[in-house]
């Protein structure tokens, strides 16, 4: 019942969004700088979303339907992609037990949130290490987070919403150029 109830706002608030689009702000979500941590032949990569979640998530957050925020990570030499990794975290809401539970999927690792201020901070959250072994390390690479939203179907929707809309269609980016020998270590 409750997540009936909970479906039924949710869909109200995105027939409401849909309907006042033209007037809706949404959400300018981005990146913190990205920084770049050299470990011998690995490489950590770690940025914030920021922005993404101010206005209206809370709602699809606790929908109880899982939501996927995804990244993507990618390392360019010139116009040549050298690597390409996507990621997600998974958020579910359990109404009996009031708690997220966030799956990392690059990290193989589900945590659990108690706020959704907790929610928002894991979330947002990238993180990641890469093996640099078929890279070389002399020249100069733009390594690369992107994230995006997938779409999500909520039981009283007889259409998927598309909540890319809440970021107004706009995939956050974060760049930096290195050569990863000049990179600290």
């Amino acid at each position: 019942m409750f997540g009936n109830l909970t479906n039924r706002f949710v869909s109200t608030v995105a027939s409401l969004t849909a309907l006042v689009f033209s007037s809706y702000t949404g959400n300018d979500a981005a990146f913190s700088n990205l920084a770049l941590q050299r470990q011998g032949d690995m490489l950590t990569v770690q940025c914030r979303l920021v922005s993404a979640f101010d206005h209206d998530f809370e709602e699809f957050f606790r929908s109880g339907k899982p939501v996927n925020v995804w990244f993507m990570l990618q390392v360019h030499s010139g116009r040549e992609v050298v690597l390409e990794e996507f990621f997600y975290h998974r958020v579910e809401f359990d109404p009996m037990s009031s708690y997220f539970e966030i799956y990392l999927h690059d990290q193989q690792y589900t945590v659990s949130a108690r706020s959704y201020a907790e929610l928002i901070e894991v979330v947002s959250l990238f993180d990641h290490t890469i093996s640099l072994l078929d890279i070389d390390h002399e020249q100069s690479l733009i390594v690369s987070v992107t994230g995006y939203l997938a779409e999500i179907r909520l039981d009283t929707m007889s259409e998927p919403f598309d909540l890319m809309l809440l970021w107004n269609f706009k995939r956050p980016v974060v760049r930096r150029s290195c050569i990863l020998n000049e990179l600290e270590t």
